[in-house]
């Protein structure tokens, strides 16, 4: 397993953070933990529909909205990445959807031509 353990994740957190994202009407259709290979820090992989529709900055303006006012939220806007559906690394994720694929972690996983270090999924 990586250095970087899922243990040391925000995982409660993420799923706060979906939670008030869901009831902010902010739609996510895909989220994940992803260990960065090369800076080996995780980052939360949200796609949505909105980046496209809103465009990158009203997107992340909207997000950090929803962020800043959950309380007690080990989360920052700058671990966040926005991806829509024809991101490679979601593709990759959804090619392989099982029950088994929600809320599970993956390690050092190789889907289609796309390799996983590390990575624990929400849902894809």
């Amino acid at each position: 397993m990586a250095e970087n353990s899922v243990v040391t994740l925000p995982i409660s957190d993420g799923k706060r953070l979906l939670g008030a994202l869901n009831k902010d009407k902010f739609r996510v259709t895909a989220a994940l933990w992803l260990l960065d290979a090369e800076s080996q820090e995780w980052q939360l992989i949200l796609c949505s529909p909105i980046l496209r529709r809103l465009g990158p900055r009203r997107a992340y303006t909207r997000l950090q909205k929803v962020l800043l006012g959950l309380k007690g939220v080990n989360v920052k806007l700058s671990q966040i990445v926005l991806a829509d559906g024809d991101n490679p690394l979601i593709r990759a994720f959804r090619s392989i959807r099982t029950p088994q694929s929600r809320d599970n972690q993956f390690t050092n996983c190789t889907f289609g031509n796309i390799h996983v270090d590390d990575a624990f999924v929400y849902y894809v």
